[in-house]
């Protein structure tokens, strides 16, 4: 793995001028997952990950929508932009903890680097514990990363879905 270069920096979401930026770098991040994914977070859905939506179905307004929903934190609090040479490269987002990261810049310890920042920040506002959810289907490097930065196994959880046809 390379390394995440020393000029990285993080910064908070500066308010509804970012929206943009973070819908390329979601659905450049998707789009490299290369599968359909659960589209409830982003889609407004209430219903629980039972739609399943393409990344380009991402939309300016679900994103506006879910910032204005982030368990007490502002859109200005809750999402932390990671730049390199002034380029956005990455997001992540506290509350409901989800991290995107353009593609060229995957296994180069950015995903890491936005945990551990989302971390420390998370502690100076007084977190004493966290915890983050994996889909158990999705067998990738998160499950080692989220271990070498000290989270371990708290639970498994079940989840049917059924898909409705016409």
């Amino acid at each position: 793995m390379t390394e995440v270069h020393p000029s990285l920096s993080f910064r908070n979401l500066r308010d509804e001028r970012d929206y943009p930026l973070l819908l390329e770098l979601n659905r450049s991040s998707r789009q490299a997952e290369g599968a359909e994914y659960s589209g409830a977070e982003y889609s407004g859905a209430e219903t629980s990950g039972a739609e399943t939506s393409r990344p380009d179905s991402i939309t300016l307004e679900a994103i506006a929508q879910t910032l204005a929903n982030m368990d007490g934190l502002s859109a200005q609090q809750g999402v932390i932009v990671a730049a390199q040479a002034g380029e956005a490269i990455g997001y992540s987002r506290l509350g409901w903890y989800s991290s995107y990261v353009r593609p060229q810049w995957r296994g180069r310890g950015l995903a890491g680097a936005l945990i551990a920042h989302s971390l420390q920040l998370l502690k100076t506002q007084g977190a004493t514990e966290v915890e983050l959810g994996v889909d158990a289907e999705n067998e990738s490097a998160a499950f080692r990363l989220y271990e070498r930065l000290g989270y371990r196994t708290y639970s498994v959880d079940t989840w049917y879905r059924k898909r409705m046809v016409d």
